[in-house]
Order: C-alpha cells, then structure tokens, then sequence
C-alpha cells in the first residue's frame, strides 16, 4: 500500500505526536486497506488505512472497552486494546476516487500468523526482540510471564510448534463461524438471516467452550450478540497472541482479535471522529 506508507514516513513526525511516542521504523507491514507501523515502546502501534469500517468500529471498541460492564470486559479480553481513533483531514486519490483516510492507535500483540512464518516458536522470544530498545535484564513481569506460558504449553492450551500455535481445533471454529456469516450474507429473507447469525454465536459459544479461544469467543459474541456487528474477517492473519497484561482484569496469555475491518459498514455505528492535520 504504497501512498499509506509514504504518509508514514513523510509526515512520521506529526503522526509521532498524535501517537505520543517516536515510531520505530521500518513499517511492521501492509496489506490491501493500510500499514502499519511500531511505537518505540513495543507495546503499541499506529496503522493508517482507508477502510471505511474499522476506524467506526476501532471507534465503538474503544467505548466498550472503556466500560464498567460484563461487555465491556470481554471486549477488553478478546480484542487489542484501542488507544486513539481519528479522519486524516482532507482525502487521497485512491482506486479511482478521492478516499478518506483513518489512523487508529491500539495495542500491539504478537500475530499468529507472522511468527508461524518465520518458524518462531517461542512467542515471549519474539515480544522480548519487538522491544529492542530495552537493554535492561528481565524484569520480575517478563519471568512470570515466560513461567505463565511454560505452563501454559504444559496444559495442551496453546501448540507452540510451528506452522502455529494454536490448535486445530481453534482453526476450524473459526473457519465454520466465516463460513456461517458468508451463508448469512447470502440470504434472502431478514429471518433467515438472522437464523444463521445465531447459528454463528452458537459456534462462537463453542469457541469460548474452552480455555484457549475463551477470550476471542466471548468478545465475538458481544459484539454480534450484543450489538449486531458480526466479524467476517476472522482468521489466523488477524489474531494475535497477546503477552503483557493491559489491566489487572485482563488474561494473559490469550488469543485476540488485533484487524476487524471489512464489517459491514451499515451495521457498523457511524460517529463523528477527530481530525488529525498533516
């Protein structure tokens, strides 16, 4: 994505203080909608797209999460944490027409699908490299956290083999829940319609049935359930393995949904976001 990835780099300095901290170059990756990049820190990144849905939806996630509520705390557990959500004032040629342009702040986790590629079998190995500018000794959190997914391993709840580390069981959830929302997609009738989506919350039930895919199931079910978004977009080249807890409340370690684009965009709540100048 060519022109998301020269706005990084030509205006990396007025992104770097609407993110709160120097951008740690190269760009982690692009795909069809955006890019994105890491924060210095490790613990966060910026991504620029031209989806319409996600930054609605980064948006309404960022309220919920914000929540004092049972919802509220499985939307924390399920999906990345967002920090920041706002319209690039002014729009760019893009596919033949002028397109608006979003930048969303949240949470960096480890994707599943990345470390598998490059045969990484240890993921907090790979989360203490993210962090390179720290060049202090582990601290008391990073052993605990390296005892928590030593035991982890242990109970069979995540395979931390390559070509992944999670289940297949996990796999095929989540593949008969995109399945179940494509045939919803495909109906004629609002009932129908809606008797599949159930038929999908029931698969998210069974996902959320056991400890590893507890927190991504639980958090689809909200949102589906609870406020009629369903997520079509779910595979494991948008989950991530979440290491360092965001809050006390939160569980690590723990499967998260880090892209929920491509919702659709009727059904997603369209509020007014910020602006950012460049």
């Amino acid at each position: 994505m060519k022109f998301t990835s020269g706005l990084l780099t030509s205006e990396r300095k007025r992104f770097e203080k609407w993110f709160g901290e120097p951008l740690e170059p190269p760009i982690v990756g692009c795909g069809h909608w955006g890019c994105v990049v890491l924060g210095a820190s490790g613990d966060k990144l910026l991504k620029l797209t031209v989806d319409p849905a996600e930054p609605h939806l980064a948006h309404m996630i960022q309220g919920l999460q914000a929540e004092d509520s049972a919802r509220g705390e499985m939307v924390r557990a399920g999906v990345v944490k967002i920090h920041r959500v706002a319209k690039i004032r002014g729009k760019v040629w893009k596919y033949g027409r002028n397109q608006d342009v979003y930048v969303i702040s949240r949470e960096a986790v480890i994707p599943i699908q990345d470390a598998a590629s490059r045969g990484k079998s240890d993921p907090l190995a790979l989360w203490l490299r993210a962090r390179r500018r720290r060049k202090a000794a582990r601290t008391e959190l990073e052993l605990q956290l390296q005892q928590n997914m030593q035991e982890l391993e242990l109970d069979g709840q995540v395979i931390q083999r390559p070509p992944g580390w999670v289940s297949e069981r996990t796999k095929n959830i989540l593949d008969d829940i995109v399945e179940t929302l494509e045939a919803a997609d495909k109906c004629q009738t609002a009932r129908a319609r809606a008797r599949r989506e159930t038929d999908a919350i029931g698969q998210m039930g069974d996902l959320a049935s056991y400890p590893e895919g507890e927190t991504l199931g639980e958090a689809m079910i909200a949102l589906l359930a609870g406020f009629d978004v369903p997520l079509r977009d779910v595979h494991m080249g948008n989950i991530g393995l979440r290491i360092e807890p965001t809050s006390p409340e939160v569980p690590t370690p723990a499967l998260v949904l880090f892209d929920f684009g491509h919702a659709e965009l009727r059904r997603v709540p369209m509020r007014r976001l910020g602006e950012l100048s460049l």
